[in-house]
């Protein structure tokens, strides 16, 4: 698989981290254990089998999904960018949790990310300009995204319940998954995740830099 994904600032990263490690130290699946370079809390705004590191530029066509009028209209002001994305230093709050997926497969835990509208903007304008979109994914769809941060994934429901048990434990949760406290956040750097060589590149106007990682975790959606 490879993807776009939006990393988080210093503060909040430190944080879902820190929800990452009593998961690990209970011996449950968790996020923690990809020690690979590229692991590190994010969002997920587009995920396909395939897809350019680079954006086209914001007339192009999309990632093959439809954008309704309004969501079209609020990506005028990307019109005439270069191959980058253009995007403002971005509020984000977190809130309470979600589980995805179903058994036998496994659930996922996460954060979940409050929708905003420069939210669904950035999202729908990643959507718009992706190029080379090969088998997209129906989660990361723009009628069908819930935005989240992925604390663990492959988790049974007993694991579940130990989860949840583990986050409550050290404050961060309580087996009610909407209670968790909400924490306001920005949005960090853009990049492209390619799952195939597992090459991490930053999409401008973050710096121009790309890294390689060796490590073979599966990544969550």
């Amino acid at each position: 698989m490879m993807s776009f994904e939006l990393l988080l600032d210093p503060v909040t990263d430190a944080r879902i981290r820190a929800e990452w490690q009593p998961l690990l130290d209970a011996g449950l699946p968790s996020q923690a254990r990809h020690t690979g370079a590229s692991n590190a809390p994010h969002l997920t705004l587009l995920a396909a089998r395939a897809v350019h590191a680079d954006l086209g530029p914001a007339e192009a066509p999309g990632a093959q999904a439809a954008l309704d009028a309004d969501a079209t209209a609020a990506l005028e002001a990307d019109a005439g960018s270069g191959p980058g994305l253009e995007h403002r230093p971005l509020p984000l709050t977190l809130q309470g949790f979600a589980v995805f997926g179903q058994p036998p497969s496994g659930l996922v835990l996460a954060r979940l990310v409050v929708v905003s509208p420069r939210l669904l903007e950035l999202h729908a304008a990643v959507h718009r300009r992706a190029r080379g979109v090969v088998d997209l994914s129906a989660f990361s769809r723009p009628d069908a995204w819930l935005p989240h941060v992925t604390l663990a994934s492959r988790l049974t429901p007993a694991q579940l319940a130990d989860a949840l048990t583990a986050l409550a434990a050290e404050g961060w949760a309580t087996h009610d998954l909407m209670a968790g406290t909400s924490w306001p956040s920005f949005a960090g750097p853009l990049r492209h995740w390619n799952g195939d060589t597992k090459r991490l590149t930053l999409v401008p106007p973050g710096p121009p830099a790309t890294t390689s990682d060796t490590d073979s975790a599966i990544r969550p959606r």
